[in-house]
C-alpha cells in the first residue's frame, strides 16, 4: 500500500485525510491542488488533511457526479497519473 485516502463528513463538513510513503509524492501537495480552493487543505510529505464545507464541495466537484468517495478517489487518481506524468517528463 502506498497510499492511503480516507473521508467522512462530520456534520455539514467533508474531511479527507491522506497519509502515502513520503519518499516519492507529497501528501500535502496533493491535498492543496485538489482542496484548497475549497477549504483548508495541508499537510506533510507523507501526511496531510483536508476540511471544507460539504456544500462547497458539492458545488465544485458537480461536474464529477454526485457520489462523494467516487469523486475523492478520481481527483486522487487524476492527480496521481498528472504527477507521475510529469515526474517522467523530467526524468532524462
Amino acid at each position: 500500500m502506498k497510499w492511503t485516502l480516507v473521508s467522512g463528513i462530520v456534520g455539514d463538513t467533508l474531511v479527507v485525510s491522506v497519509r502515502n510513503l513520503g519518499y516519492t509524492r507529497n501528501a500535502g501537495e496533493m491535498v492543496r491542488k485538489l482542496f484548497a480552493e475549497v477549504g483548508s487543505a495541508g499537510g506533510h510529505r507523507a501526511m496531510a488533511k483536508a476540511v471544507m464545507p460539504l456544500h462547497a464541495f458539492r458545488r465544485s466537484s458537480a461536474p464529477l457526479g454526485d457520489a462523494i468517495s467516487l469523486t475523492i478517489k478520481n481527483l486522487a487518481l487524476q492527480y496521481l497519473r498528472e504527477h507521475a506524468a510529469a515526474t517522467r517528463r523530467r526524468t532524462p
